[in-house]
């Protein structure tokens, strides 16, 4: 397996600091990068195709940009289908991805849903209840908390 390219190999590549790599990469308002630096490191990362590591710019911003939905019904049919469609149409401008979770509990006592949210997987909770079902009762506790 190939190692993934970091912001120091592009850093590096472009004969830069890393700081220099996050302001570009990130367009870091405030920053008065000359534009052959700019153009040097986005034409690094091009060539060592880097990819940011979402898991490092949710720590440091304390966001993940994903809502965890709970959808207590088979998704599979047409209107539960359009529901999510709809979240989704609603949400992905806004920079957010859904993560499907379930109901099932995990082994401190939450929910997946839940679990997910307190433990910053998840900037929300987004419970689509089938028949006006709610989330489950210790859940929805520690929700309206």
């Amino acid at each position: 397996m190939e190692k993934r390219a970091t912001s120091k190999d592009v850093a590096r590549l472009a004969g830069v600091s890393q700081a220099t790599v996050s302001y570009v990469l990130n367009n870091k308002p405030g920053q008065t990068i000359p534009k052959d630096t700019r153009d040097r490191v986005l034409k690094a990362a091009r060539l060592l195709d880097y990819m940011p590591a979402q898991l490092a710019r949710a720590l440091r911003a304390s966001r993940t940009n994903c809502v965890a939905v709970m959808v207590n019904k088979n998704v599979m049919l047409p209107r539960y289908g359009q529901v999510l469609e709809g979240a989704r149409s609603v949400l992905e401008p806004e920079g957010y991805r859904l993560l499907l979770c379930t109901d099932t509990l995990t082994p401190r006592g939450y929910p997946d849903y839940l679990s997910r949210y307190l433990f910053h997987r998840a900037d929300g909770i987004l419970y689509i209840g089938a028949d006006g079902q709610e989330p489950l009762p210790s859940a929805l506790e520690y929700i309206q908390g």
